[in-house]
């Protein structure tokens, strides 16, 4: 069936809506405000390579492919770097490799300027978990995101109340990489639908 000229653009309109719809992770040019704007201009050559060293991915397939996701970071004033993202499997941090609990865990990282990792936390269920926002404060660092189930973060459990749906998750760590608390929260108060990649160490 072709249709008429005049009838084209309410159908492409019609179908770009659907698409965005039901694909909270692609996002229009300054629509997403949540991913960090620090680049690698801001970061030492040290941070970059044990940045590098970690394979990241770049876009959405490399992630559906098991790759390590890095979704938000933040730099305190010291120049450490807070990194936080999503892993399958089993990835090393320098000296510290994480094994995942299901499909996809969450992790959260100190990066010094030395390039090394001072500690990192893993946490996740038995589904696809994921990490949309960092806040760093002055006394700890704020986490949220997406879960499947409950999540097990250290010796603390989430408890969502959906058993096989994604639910909301934040959790509270000191600035010396202490989880101080985790819990579910109403999806409603993520700033975003929708993790996001950070690019920034190309």
């Amino acid at each position: 069936m072709n249709l008429k000229p005049e009838l084209m653009l309410p159908v492409i309109v019609i179908a770009l809506a659907f698409v965005l719809a039901i694909s909270p992770n692609i996002f229009l040019e300054g629509q997403n405000d949540s991913v960090s704007s620090i680049t690698r201009e801001d970061i030492t050559t040290a941070q970059l390579n044990a940045i590098v060293d970690l394979s990241p991915a770049t876009m959405p397939s490399d992630v559906a492919n098991g790759a390590t996701a890095i979704r938000d970071i933040s730099q305190a004033e010291s120049g450490e770097l807070i990194i936080s993202g999503s892993f399958e499997d089993e990835v090393e941090f320098g000296d510290f490799k994480l094994i995942s609990k299901g499909s996809r865990d969450i992790y959260i990282g100190l990066l010094g300027i030395d390039g090394n990792w001072s500690w990192i936390i893993s946490g996740g269920g038995v589904g696809f978990d994921d990490v949309v926002d960092i806040e760093l404060g002055d006394n700890s660092i704020q986490v949220v995101g997406w879960g499947h189930g409950n999540l097990s973060f250290g010796d603390r459990e989430v408890r969502m109340l959906s058993k096989y749906g994604k639910d909301a998750w934040q959790t509270d760590i000191s600035l010396t990489g202490e989880l101080n608390a985790a819990w579910r929260i109403d999806p409603i108060l993520l700033p975003q639908m929708g993790s996001s990649l950070w690019c920034g160490f190309r």
